[in-house]
Parts: structure tokens; C-alpha cells; sequence
């Protein structure tokens, strides 16, 4: 059975847009809903019954994936919560930066975990996922708002301002090259975590 996905928590699934396209497998392990993170158009399915949503986001490192986390949240555990024989699957096209963000943020709430602690969970669930800078430095910054979006937040409004010159200044370079403008998407990176660390 071709299926890339795992078994992260109770009844939800972690993987990549090959587990959509597996549709027998899909069936088989009672998937009902579809969380998918893909800028791009959703993959035809035969036979399609799952309630879905579709959340359009590249893997870069300025998408600020922490906007969507209550929608996404919200449609999990409805999904859960309406038939205890419901399942979720939370997938983007790797199954390994965008959707284990996502998944992350979820154990967080869900269990009440730390950053590090969500991500040894998800690690030991699904061994190669790997958040991108942006990502796992959003989730340090998702734990210090206590597992709840809070658009108020100090540290949240430093992250807002900071990406907002980054994607300005990604802009202005666009003709420097793909180097300059990796070497600016760290820089943007290394400083929201420094100001995590020194948050408090």
C-alpha cells in the first residue's frame, strides 16, 4: 500500500501529497478530512467524499504560517470531535516543513507541549520532517505565547515587522541572485530567534 503518510496522534496523519493520491489507503484507514499546505491546485481525487481545506502557503522563509494555525486547528478538531471515527490527514507536498509545522503547533495545544517536546514527539512519529528556519523559529515564538495566536503579542508584532522588511528587501535584490537572497532569508531567521531567546 503506497500511502507516505504517519501516525502522529490519535487519528491524525502526517504526510505528503502521495498519501492524497493513495485513495484505497485513504479509505482503508477511514480518512474523512483533508488538511492540505500546497500553493498549488489540489490533486484530483476519484471517488471524493472528504471534507477538505485548502490552505495556500509556500515553504519560505517569510510565510507566516502562525495566522493559519487557529483555522487549522479549529478544522481538526471538529473533524475529531463530530464521529470518533474520524481522521485527519495534514499533508503538503513533502510531508516534511509546512504540514509538520502545522501538525507541531497541533501536539502543542492538543497536549500542552513544548516546541521541543512536540517536535521529538513528531520526530519520533515521522523521522525526517524538517521545518524550515522560519518554521521551527515560529514555534519557539508559538510557545511563548503559550499555544495560542495572540496577534497582540509583543514578539509576535517584532516577528510581523521583521518579515515584512524581509519580503521588502527580497524584493529590492531580486536581481542579485538566488545567494544574496538566501544570505538575507538567514539573517531574517537568526534574528527572530535571537529575539526569542532574549524575549524574556
Amino acid at each position: 500500500m503506497n500511502f507516505d503518510a504517519d501516525l502522529i496522534d490519535d487519528r491524525v496523519w502526517l504526510g505528503s501529497i502521495v498519501a492524497v493520491e493513495s485513495t484505497i489507503a485513504l479509505d482503508s484507514l477511514h480518512i474523512t478530512h483533508i488538511l492540505s499546505l500546497i500553493n498549488s491546485e489540489l490533486p484530483i481525487i476519484e471517488h471524493d467524499n472528504f471534507i477538505r481545506k485548502h490552505i495556500r502557503v509556500e515553504d519560505e522563509e517569510t510565510t507566516d504560517l502562525l495566522t493559519e494555525f487557529d483555522s487549522c486547528y479549529d478544522f481538526i478538531d471538529k473533524a475529531l470531535s463530530e464521529n470518533s471515527n474520524n481522521n485527519v490527514l495534514i499533508h503538503c507536498l513533502a510531508g516534511v516543513s509546512r504540514s509538520a509545522t502545522i501538525a507541531c503547533m497541533w501536539l502543542m495545544r492538543r497536549h500542552k507541549l513544548s516546541a521541543n517536546d512536540a517536535l521529538k514527539r513528531l520526530m519520533h512519529a515521522r523521522p525526517h520532517i524538517s521545518p524550515n528556519m522560519s518554521f521551527a523559529a515560529q514555534l519557539y515564538l508559538f510557545e511563548q505565547m503559550n499555544n495560542q495566536f495572540d496577534v497582540n503579542h509583543g514578539l509576535y508584532k517584532e516577528f510581523h515587522f521583521e518579515r515584512a522588511r524581509s519580503i521588502y528587501i527580497d524584493h529590492d535584490t531580486k536581481n542579485e541572485g538566488i545567494d544574496k537572497k538566501n544570505e538575507l532569508r538567514q539573517k531574517f531567521c537568526v534574528m527572530l530567534l535571537l529575539s526569542i531567546l532574549l524575549y524574556e
